[in-house]
């Protein structure tokens, strides 16, 4: 029920919900007359458990319809987490502080050179699973080799503290080839902004960890860069 509500603020819904609820007016004029019946004979109808079943298959359906919808606009079928669009509308719902960390793995094009794209796709699935593990539904495919971190009410200090932690079980995982032979080493580059101190809109705290990414990556990559770092020169 709850998700049903959820879904009636998105427009693009609205349409096959008006729809559904006009083809539902039928079943329930006839529930109503059914029942009314029944009550003044006293005896139950077939016909109303009928449409009762059929109202309660028709929720089932729309509540399914609903979750394939959700996964289609705002899943990523690449690494099954939540994708760039999901987390455009959860930044604008955030209120307050809040920290952005940017992922980027490392030598990602050389990657997918030497060993091919399908092995590129795994590495991007793995990396996907590791942040998953650790973050849950904070995390977010960014689009391509990207992935970005939202951390509500946490300051860039606690926010680096966790990409160094998330850093860190990257580069310390396996990452297996398909004939199980090693790949070496695969790493990220992070980035960490924060709101408000690097700007007053999602796009500019975006661009800012981008930034630091930048950096990570200049200073030999493996490692986090937040913006306070970038001010402090270091």
């Amino acid at each position: 029920f709850l998700t049903i509500v959820y879904y009636l603020y998105d427009p693009r819904v609205k349409p096959f919900l008006g729809a559904l609820a006009a083809a539902q007016l039928p079943f329930f004029f006839c529930l109503k007359i059914t029942l009314s019946n029944a009550a003044l004979s006293g005896k139950s109808s077939p016909v109303s458990s009928i449409i009762l079943a059929f109202s309660a298959m028709t929720l089932i359906l729309l509540h399914a319809i609903l979750h394939m919808y959700w996964r289609k606009v705002y899943m990523d079928p690449l690494t099954a987490i939540p994708n760039r669009q999901a987390m455009d509308e959860r930044l604008h719902t955030l209120s307050g502080r809040f920290a952005l960390a940017m992922v980027d793995i490392d030598h990602f094009k050389k990657f997918n050179d030497t060993y091919g794209h399908a092995e590129g796709d795994n590495v991007l699935r793995m990396v996907a699973q590791q942040l998953q593990e650790s973050l849950g539904d904070r995390v977010y495919r960014y689009g391509g080799e990207e992935f970005v971190i939202l951390c509500p009410n946490t300051t860039i200090e606690g926010a680096k503290i966790l990409a160094e932690r998330i850093c860190a079980a990257v580069a310390e995982r396996g990452f297996p080839h398909a004939k199980r032979q090693p790949l070496g080493k695969v790493t990220v580059s992070i980035g960490v902004a924060s709101f408000p101190a690097n700007g007053a809109t999602a796009e500019d705290i975006l661009k800012a960890a981008d930034q630091a990414v930048y950096q990570s990556k200049h200073g030999g990559r493996n490692r986090v860069t937040s913006t306070r770092d970038l001010k402090s020169g270091q």
